[in-house]
Formats: C-alpha cells, sequence, structure tokens
C-alpha cells in the first residue's frame, strides 16, 4: 500500500457514521469530525514515520486527500482546509478556536536576523532575512483561511514529510510548505533545502 493508497482510506471516513458515532458520544458533529481528524492524524504519523519525505500526489494538484486541500484556479492554486471550492463561495464550517495562539519557529538557520513580525488577531507572520538575498516567510493563519498560491511553472506536489501531509511547490532553489497542525494552517518558504524547510516547520511552537 501506498501513501495515495492511505490517504485515501483514511479520508473515506463516511460523513453518516461520524454523526451517527457523535449522536451515541453526545458531542456536536463538528467537534467529533475533529477528533476523528486528529485520529487521523495520529494514524499517519505513524504510519509514515519510517518516511521523512513520501510524494503522494504528481504534477496534479486538483485532489481532495484530506486537509489541506487543493483546486486549481488557472496559473494558481487555492489551498483550504475543507473539501470546496472557495471561490464560488464555499467556506470553512467548523469551529475556530476562542483565542489565536501565535506560534513561530524555534530554529532558524544561522546568519537570518528575523524582522518585525505582523499580527492580527486570525494571522500572524514573520520575515527573516539574510545579506540582502536569502529570505525565510513564515505565517499562520486560521482554518477559515484560503491561500491563493502561484503554481503556474512550479513544480507542485502533495507529500507526506514528518508524518503531515504538506502541499509543496519548488521553484529552482525557492521551495514553499503549507500544512495544518491542529487548529491552524501553515505557510513557510525560503530559498533552500526541501531537508533544511522541513527542520524549521518541524520547530513551530506557541510563542
Amino acid at each position: 500500500m501506498n501513501g495515495n493508497d492511505i490517504m485515501k482510506a483514511l479520508n473515506n471516513i463516511d460523513e453518516k457514521f461520524i454523526a451517527e458515532s457523535a449522536e451515541k458520544s453526545s458531542v456536536s458533529n463538528v467537534k467529533h469530525k475533529k477528533y476523528i481528524k486528529r485520529i487521523t492524524a495520529a494514524v499517519l504519523a505513524a504510519v509514515f514515520a519510517v518516511s521523512t519525505f513520501t510524494v503522494i500526489a504528481e504534477s496534479n494538484v486538483d485532489i481532495w486527500l484530506g486537509a489541506p486541500y487543493a483546486k486549481k484556479d488557472g496559473s494558481y492554486t487555492c489551498i483550504t482546509s475543507f473539501k470546496g471550492d472557495y471561490l464560488n463561495g464555499d467556506r470553512y464550517e467548523g469551529e475556530l478556536p476562542e483565542k489565536f495562539v501565535y506560534q513561530e519557529p524555534t530554529y532558524i538557520p544561522d546568519g537570518y536576523v528575523k524582522l518585525d513580525p505582523g499580527k492580527q488577531d486570525n494571522w500572524y507572520s514573520v520575515l527573516y532575512s539574510k545579506d540582502d538575498y536569502y529570505y525565510i516567510y513564515y505565517s499562520q493563519y486560521e482554518l477559515d483561511y484560503m491561500m491563493h498560491v502561484k503554481t503556474a511553472g512550479e513544480d507542485a506536489k502533495f507529500m507526506i514529510i514528518s508524518g503531515r501531509k504538506v502541499f509543496v511547490t519548488q521553484d529552482y532553489k525557492n521551495v514553499r510548505v503549507i500544512w495544518i497542525d491542529g487548529d491552524y494552517m501553515y505557510s513557510l518558504s525560503g530559498v533552500m533545502s526541501l531537508e533544511e524547510i522541513t527542520k524549521i516547520m518541524d520547530s513551530v511552537m506557541p510563542i
């Protein structure tokens, strides 16, 4: 069984089953669905622990295989936390945190200088710079956010990285990764190897 097979199997949790089991457990459908998704994430982490990088989709990024989801839009790709068409009015219907918990990487390669972060009640971003040429851009959003990423001419695919499903784009030396963990969607980009950006991604912690 490969990465695609496992993701499809885990993502095919029947909506009727979720609703019925939610009734039996006396919790809301939304809360129960979040619980099942967390169980799924834990299973994925265990399954892929033996492999740091597993490609689960080549060039075709218009697929639905567990959050985050991708939907092509011409030269761009819409990345969302929910299965639906954001551009046609679909929106995230789950619960959002009562308070946004700001997070950022605790590991950054030597030589980078942290610039002033930007923040609002539902997003946070930090830019790191080195020699006025190299950069690392990190951002964090609530799950109702939609990322509109230019993917024309870039190598765009989904991968399993450190047990997470990650949307990855690569253009020459520039790498961008988008992933979901818990209640937030994250984006990280920079001129570096996928191995190095994974170290940064794995180090994200609450401030």
